[in-house]
C-alpha cells in the first residue's frame, strides 16, 4: 500500500498493463453484481443478502485494519470522520440491496450512473469552487443528457410495467442520492485518511448497521435452506462488489490516475447488459439502449467537467512538484500521472458505477 519515491519518480510505460487488467477486473466486477444480485433476489430478501453479504466483505478488510492500526493510522479521529460517510453509505445500500427486487439488472446498471450527477450538484452546494461549474458547457450539456435519458429509460420501463418500475426507479434514484452524498462527504470529511484504511473503517460501520438490521426485519428462515449456488452468489458478489472491485479501482487510479480510470468504468453497464441477457434473458428494446448511452454520455460530460474544472490547480501542483521533487518527495495518496491537488482519494460505494468516485481537492466550504 506504501508508495516508494522511486515508483513515483520512474517513467510510465506507453501501456500500463497492470492498470489495464486492474481497471478490467473493477468493470468486470461491478458489471457482474447486478446480475448475480437479481438471481439472489429469488432466494433471499433483501435484508439478509446486505446483512450476510456486507459483513462478509468487512472481514476480507480485516488485514487493512491491522496494517493501519500498527502504523498508527486508527485513531478515534479516524473514526469519527467516517461516521457521516458511513452513515450515507448504509442508507444507498440499504436501498442498493431493494433495487434487484423492482428492476432489471440491466436498469440498475444504467440507472445508478445518476450518482454523479447527485454528487456534483451536492459538490456544488457545499463547495464554493464547484459552483463555477454553472459557467460551463460541457456541466450544462452533461446535466441535459443525463436528464433526458432517465427520464427516457423510465417512460420505457414504465411502459412495460408501471407499477413495479416506478417503486424501482424510486428506490434507485433515492439510492443513487445517498451513494452521490456519500462520494461529497468523503471529501468533506476524510481528505486526511488514507483511502483504503478509510473505506475498511466506513465497511466495518455499514457492516454492523446491515447486521442490526438484518435481524429483526430479515427472515432468517431461509438461511439453511439455501443452495450451494444461492450461498455462492452471495458470497461471490460480496466478494467482487465490495471487495476486489475495490481495489481493482483503487490500483487503477494510483497507476494511470482518476480521469482514466473513472472513463473505463462506463463500460460497466455493458457488461450488465451483457451478462443479463446470457444468464437472466433480459432484453433491452433500442429505446432503451438509446437512454442508457444518453445516461452515460451525460455522467461523462459532468465528469469531464469536473475534471477541466480542476485541471489549473492540478498544473500548478505538477509544476511545484517538479520545482521541488529533485529528492524524490512523493506527494501523499497521487497518482501518478492523474490529479496532484494535495490528495486523491478513491471512495466508491458497492454500487457498479465509477461514478461514485470522489476526487478530493482542495476547495472553499460554504
Amino acid at each position: 500500500m506504501d508508495e516508494s519515491p522511486a515508483h513515483a519518480g520512474a517513467p510510465r510505460r506507453d501501456i500500463d498493463w497492470v492498470a489495464g487488467a486492474a481497471l478490467t477486473g473493477c468493470v468486470l466486477c461491478w458489471g457482474s453484481t447486478p446480475v448475480m444480485l437479481r438471481r439472489l433476489a429469488e432466494a433471499v430478501d433483501a435484508w439478509v443478502a446486505n446483512g450476510i453479504r456486507y459483513p462478509f466483505a468487512g472481514i476480507l478488510y480485516w488485514p487493512v485494519l491491522v496494517w493501519a492500526a500498527r502504523r498508527g493510522l486508527l485513531t478515534a479521529a479516524t473514526f469519527r470522520a467516517c461516521i457521516v460517510p458511513a452513515s450515507l453509505a448504509l442508507a444507498g445500500q440499504i436501498l442498493w440491496g431493494m433495487c434487484p427486487y423492482y428492476l432489471s439488472a440491466s436498469a440498475i446498471g444504467f440507472y445508478v450512473r445518476m450518482s454523479l450527477v447527485w454528487s456534483v450538484l451536492f459538490a456544488m452546494w457545499l463547495f464554493r469552487d464547484e459552483r463555477r461549474l454553472l459557467r460551463r458547457g460541457t456541466f450544462h450539456a452533461g446535466v441535459l443528457a443525463s436528464v433526458v435519458g432517465f427520464t427516457g429509460l423510465s417512460w420505457l420501463r414504465g411502459s412495460l410495467d408501471a407499477e413495479v418500475t416506478a417503486a424501482g426507479v424510486l428506490l434507485i434514484t433515492i439510492c443513487s442520492m445517498f451513494f452521490g452524498g456519500y462520494a461529497v462527504s468523503v471529501r468533506r470529511y476524510l481528505r486526511d485518511v488514507h483511502p483504503i484504511v478509510a473505506f475498511a473503517v466506513v465497511c466495518q460501520f455499514v457492516s454492523a448497521g446491515t447486521l442490526l438490521l438484518m435481524w429483526p426485519l430479515g427472515d432468517l428462515s431461509v438461511l439453511p435452506r439455501l443452495t450451494p449456488l444461492e450461498w455462492g452468489l452471495m458470497l461471490g458478489s460480496s466478494l467482487l462488489g465490495i471487495g476486489l472491485g475495490h481495489i481493482f479501482l483503487y490500483t487503477g487510479v494510483r497507476r494511470v490516475g482518476a480521469s482514466i480510470s473513472s472513463g473505463v468504468q462506463t463500460a460497466g453497464p455493458f457488461v450488465t447488459v451483457v451478462l443479463a441477457m446470457v444468464f437472466l434473458g433480459e432484453k433491452m428494446s433500442p429505446g432503451e439502449w438509446l437512454s442508457g448511452l444518453l445516461m452515460i454520455a451525460g455522467a461523462s460530460l459532468l465528469f469531464m467537467a469536473q475534471r477541466e474544472l480542476h485541471e489549473p490547480a492540478d498544473q500548478t501542483h505538477r509544476s511545484a512538484a517538479h520545482r521541488h521533487g529533485a529528492g524524490g518527495a512523493v506527494v501523499p495518496d497521487t497518482a501518478p500521472g492523474g490529479p496532484s491537488h494535495a490528495a486523491q482519494h478513491v471512495f466508491t460505494t458497492e454500487s457498479p458505477s465509477g461514478s461514485v468516485t470522489a476526487t478530493v481537492a482542495e476547495a472553499d466550504v460554504s
